[in-house]
C-alpha cells in the first residue's frame, strides 16, 4: 500500500495543469484536456491530496468532509468551521445545493466542542 500511495503521489507531482491552457480555442483539446483532468482528480482522491483536490474544485465535498473530520478528530474547530464555510459558499454559487447531510454533522459536532 506504501507503494500504491507513493505511485499515485508522484503522478500528481507530475501533473502539469490543463492541457494547452492558454488555448481554450482549440476545439480538438478540450477532450483529452477534461480526460486528464478526471484522471488528475482520481489520483488525488486516491493519494488522499484532500487540499490539492479542493484547489482543483472547491466543490468537492467528499475532500472538504475528510479535511474537516481531521480537523475535528485534531480538536481544530476554527479549521472545521473554515473549511465548512468555504465548501457551503462553493457549493451554492457553483451548483446551487447545500452541504450534505454528512458535511453538516462533522460541522455541528466541531460547534458543540
Amino acid at each position: 500500500q506504501a507503494n500504491d500511495r507513493g505511485a499515485t503521489e508522484l503522478a500528481a507531482r507530475r501533473y502539469a495543469g490543463d492541457l494547452l491552457p492558454d488555448d481554450r480555442h482549440a476545439e480538438w483539446a478540450e477532450e483529452p484536456r477534461q480526460r486528464l483532468r478526471e484522471l488528475y482528480v482520481r489520483v488525488l482522491e486516491a493519494a488522499g491530496l484532500w487540499e490539492r483536490l479542493l484547489a482543483v474544485d472547491p466543490a468537492d465535498e467528499r475532500a472538504a468532509r475528510a479535511l474537516m473530520q481531521a480537523a475535528l478528530d485534531a480538536g481544530n474547530r476554527g479549521e472545521v468551521v473554515r473549511q465548512f464555510e468555504r465548501l457551503r459558499e462553493s457549493l451554492r454559487v457553483d451548483l446551487g445545493v447545500g452541504p450534505q447531510a454528512a458535511t453538516v454533522a462533522i460541522y455541528e459536532k466541531a460547534l458543540a466542542l
